[in-house]
């Protein structure tokens, strides 16, 4: 299995967004192994619709 990952954060009061990728080995995919569920421990952040944040303003998780 291939991971890649990247991070982009803009200039200025923008939050930083996470994109990743899995590539399956052509053997992975052969196993028909159930979907993955990803979990994390990363706790959420206050309006996390919203792309930017103004400085004092939810700029981290409680």
């Amino acid at each position: 299995m291939q991971i890649t990952w990247n991070i982009q954060k803009k200039r200025g009061n923008f939050r930083p967004c996470l994109n990743y990728s899995l590539i399956l080995e052509s053997f992975e995919k052969k196993l028909a192994i159930n979907a993955i569920q990803i979990e994390t421990l990363i706790p959420q952040i206050p309006n996390p619709h919203q792309n930017y944040c103004m400085p004092g303003e939810n700029e981290r998780s409680p």
